[in-house]
Parts: structure tokens; C-alpha cells; sequence
């Protein structure tokens, strides 16, 4: 049968796009962000000043920043200022707030300055630019279930029945026997990659008043750290865990943890919970404000 041209414009070819059946691919570099679907905290500007202000405001009142958190879990959220730091500013009260989220889904309001304001020192010669940068820390678990075997004789590959999604991708999961250490360990790929200044640590010091990135990124060995655990429910729960090391600018790496030596027997099948608990540390740029210079 011949399809005329305009009845292949006109009526097919709005059908093929609703169908899927063709797609426009998008062609630009920037590159995706991986962790784009992730279910986290959400942090909003809600204090607008514009992009412009006028000196004498700066002077006084002075300028502070109110902000929206809303997390889809309880968790602990820590913020930070990280600009206003050059010597035109003198800042008053403290530059971190460190808020308990108890009710997911709800907003919670801090400021910043926690308990006072940003000023000018003196009045300008010229108009500046100030980007407000502000560091977010927060608790975070990537859990996962797995589901596997354990022999002494041969290596178990073990699947992932259930899991949440974080900032780090881990596969290859398989169990084997230490004969030199008489226990099972679990093995597993673990993969990293920083994006758009979001890392991970496990450092507890960046939740009390401290989100800064030179307390997540070890100074002496460029690292950051987690902490892996693994729950194992029978009769009783088990408990193992271990501290893991990953480059800050990024790392794929195959790491193992001792199943607790009480775990001997061998299983046809065995579900274990792997818990991967850190800290997430991003800035956000929430936009610049120019200070016009009264001239």
C-alpha cells in the first residue's frame, strides 16, 4: 500500500514520537549527573536580595540568608557559609547551623549567619561581587540486601535483592573461605567519582559546626573514608564492619569484610544486609549579589 507524503507528516509521524519509537539524542558534552535520582536532603535560598544592593545596606542593616531544609529521612544537616571572606566583611554570630531533621517531608528554617549579620567593614571605591557559597553535610546509609551462598571449597556470587541509591556504586559481590584466617569473606567492587564538588566521608566532625572540605579530604593521604558494615540474621544477628579508603578525586577499587568467626557452616543460601554509612559534603553556589559602591 502507498502512503502519501502529507498522510506520513500529518498522522504517522506524531504517533512515532508518542510511541517512543523515535528519539532526539542530546548531543551536548556537559556531562549527566550521576546522582540525579537519589532521594536526599534538599536545601532552598529563600532570602532574595536581587542581584543587586546598595552599599549603605551593606553597611546596615547588613545582609544574612534564610534557608529551607527538607530530608526524606531524619538525619542530621550541617551548613556552613563559605563566602563573604575577603576583608571588605566582618561577620557577626556563627557561620555554621547545625539542624536535627526529626519529621521527613517537613521544611526546617535556619539562617545564616546563625545569630547575626554579614556587614561591610567601611564604605567601597568600587562595586564587588560576592558568590553566597554554602557547604551542605549530611548522614547518609546506602543499604543493600544480598542474597548468596557460602563454601569453603569454591567462591559464591552474590546478587542484590534490594537497594537504595547513593554515591557510590558497588557490584561484584562474592563471598570466599580465608583458610589461613578459618573465615568467610565478603568481596565487592566499590566505585567512586566526586561530581560537581559533592563527596563523601565519615568524618563526624563536619556535622558539629564543621562542614568544610578540609575536614572531609585527609590532607595527608588526599583520601576520604567510609565505613562498611555487615548485619547477618539468624537464630541471632551478627555484626562485622571495616573503615574503607577511597581517592578523593576518585576511585574504583575491590575491597573484602571478614564475616563474624562465630559464621562457620557452609549455606546453600544466606541473606546479609550491607551498610554503607558516610557523610555526604557539597557547596552550592545559590548565586551572586553585586554591592554598588555609592559614588
Amino acid at each position: 500500500m502507498k502512503i502519501s507524503k502529507h498522510f506520513f507528516i500529518l498522522v504517522l509521524l506524531p504517533l512515532l514520537f508518542i510511541s517512543g519509537c523515535i528519539h532526539f539524542s542530546n548531543t551536548s558534552n556537559k556531562p549527566a549527573n550521576p546522582y540525579a535520582n537519589i532521594k536526599d536532603v534538599g536545601v532552598t535560598l529563600l532570602t532574595h536580595y536581587g542581584s543587586q544592593i546598595e552599599e549603605n545596606y551593606a553597611l546596615s542593616p547588613g545582609l544574612s540568608f534564610k534557608f529551607a531544609i527538607v530530608s526524606p529521612r531524619q538525619t542530621t544537616v550541617s551548613l556552613c557559609l563559605n563566602s563573604f571572606k575577603s576583608g571588605y566583611w566582618k561577620i557577626t554570630g556563627d557561620s555554621c547551623v547545625v539542624k536535627h531533621i526529626t519529621s521527613p517531608g517537613l521544611e526546617y528554617y535556619v539562617s545564616l549567619p546563625n545569630g547575626g549579620d554579614i556587614f561591610l567593614q567601611s564604605p567601597l571605591d568600587h562595586d564587588i561581587t560576592e558568590h553566597i557559597l554554602v557547604n551542605i553535610c549530611y548522614n547518609f546509609n546506602q543499604t543493600l540486601t544480598i542474597t548468596g551462598c557460602l563454601n569453603k571449597q569454591q567462591t559464591c556470587k552474590f546478587d542484590i535483592d534490594n537497594s537504595n541509591k547513593g554515591y557510590l556504586h558497588i557490584y561484584n559481590i562474592f563471598s570466599r573461605y580465608d583458610i589461613t584466617k578459618h573465615r568467610y569473606v565478603l568481596s565487592f567492587v566499590i566505585s567512586y567519582h566526586p561530581y560537581n564538588w559533592t563527596y563523601i566521608t565519615d568524618n563526624s566532625n563536619v556535622l558539629n559546626g564543621a562542614c568544610y572540605l578540609s575536614n572531609v579530604v585527609s590532607p595527608e593521604t588526599g583520601k576520604v573514608s567510609v565505613k562498611a558494615g555487615l548485619i547477618i540474621c539468624e537464630s541471632k544477628c551478627e555484626h562485622s564492619s571495616k573503615t574503607i579508603y577511597l581517592s578523593s578525586s576518585g576511585e574504583t577499587k575491590q575491597v573484602s569484610i571478614e564475616l563474624p568467626s562465630d559464621i562457620q557452616d557452609e549455606r546453600n543460601i544466606i541473606t546479609m544486609i550491607l551498610n554503607i554509612s558516610y557523610i555526604v559534603f557539597k557547596q552550592v553556589d545559590f548565586g551572586s549579589i553585586t554591592i554598588l559602591h555609592n559614588s
